[in-house]
């Protein structure tokens, strides 16, 4: 499974001292599903363990290949390495000389995600307002959930059910 990864910074009003504003999106080529998960720091390494909490073993990652994501490859878990694959410019591993002089595009493989990304700092600045971490964690599922069928695009009626009623609660 290939899995594109980048770091957004989101400024939003919090009550506690230590908030997250950073937020560590993955989206999964196969699926369109996009998850958002709040981080402390940017550093390597805990850049590549919240990744590593989030993918299965021998994933391919694929970044914009900065230095934030310099530790994904080492990045181990309970059961031992998890040999994941990290892809920082092209998509295919075609390894023919013509394909050695393609550039290397930082924004190449990550355009899906930086959609998924407008839609989701948009709902995000519609609860801008909310104190609870907990809450923010809630509303970060809400937008993974919805993702799996593609933004705006659900034809699942249990999730149709659900949007209704959140609107409802909005007003």
């Amino acid at each position: 499974m290939d899995i594109t990864v980048a770091v957004f910074t989101v400024q939003l009003k919090w009550s506690t001292g230590k908030r997250p504003s950073l937020l560590l999106a993955l989206q999964a080529e196969s699926t369109g599903e996009l998850r958002l998960v709040p981080i402390e720091d940017k550093a390597p390494g805990l850049v590549a363990e919240a990744i590593a909490t989030q993918v299965l073993p021998e994933t391919q990652i694929m970044t914009n290949g900065g230095t934030l994501f310099s530790r994904v490859e080492a990045v181990a878990d309970s059961d031992g390495p998890m040999r994941l694959i990290h892809n920082a410019g092209l998509r295919d591993d075609d390894t023919s000389e013509e394909a050695s002089k393609k550039p290397l595009s930082p924004f190449f493989n990550t355009q899906k995600l930086r959609v998924a990304w407008r839609y989701a700092l948009t709902s995000l600045k519609e609860v801008a307002g909310i104190r609870d971490l907990e809450f923010l964690k809630a509303h970060l599922d809400w937008l993974s959930w919805t993702s799996l069928n593609g933004a705006r695009h659900c034809k699942d009626p249990f999730l149709r059910l659900l949007d209704c009623i959140a609107k409802a609660y909005e007003s």
